[in-house]
């Protein structure tokens, strides 16, 4: 593994130890505007959270009504913290957690693999496009072509 590999893990790492902690009152505002705004549609919905994190955001689209939400992270201690708030509800089916890229291609194959479905009625990126303007539209595109 290179240094740059190594330095890029290590900073992964430490951003899932501060991320509950520092997710201040601010960031639970934009989450309830954001379920205002999506109102009647997640209910029933299967989700995608891309950029999951420790799955607060996946615990509360389930709260909001959604049938079965997929949550995505490439960070292995996001996942865990993720695994370990949502326990019950993987457990149950109604969480499916994915170690894994949210990039390029693979929402469609996660909707699938996950899912057993023909996509995802809303996929939702919620500070995990950070990356080069180019990318992300290619990302959205992919987005846009895993949904149903």
């Amino acid at each position: 593994m290179s240094l740059a590999e190594q330095r890029r893990l290590w900073a992964w790492h430490l951003s899932a130890l501060v991320y509950e902690w520092s997710y201040i009152q601010v960031a639970h505002q934009i989450d309830e505007d954001f379920l205002d705004y999506l109102g009647e549609r997640v209910v029933g919905a299967v989700v995608a959270d891309c950029g999951c994190g420790p799955g607060v955001v996946t615990e509360k689209l389930l709260q909001a009504g959604a049938a079965r939400v997929v949550a995505i992270d490439a960070n292995a201690s996001m996942i865990e913290r993720a695994k370990a708030r949502l326990a019950k509800r993987v457990a149950t089916g109604k969480v499916v957690v994915c170690q894994t890229s949210h990039e390029a291609g693979t929402l469609a194959g996660i909707g699938q693999q996950a899912c057993g479905g023909p996509g995802f009625d809303i996929v939702l990126f919620k500070r995990s496009l950070y990356m080069p303007r180019q990318r992300a539209l290619l990302t959205l595109r992919h987005a846009a072509a895993a949904l149903r």
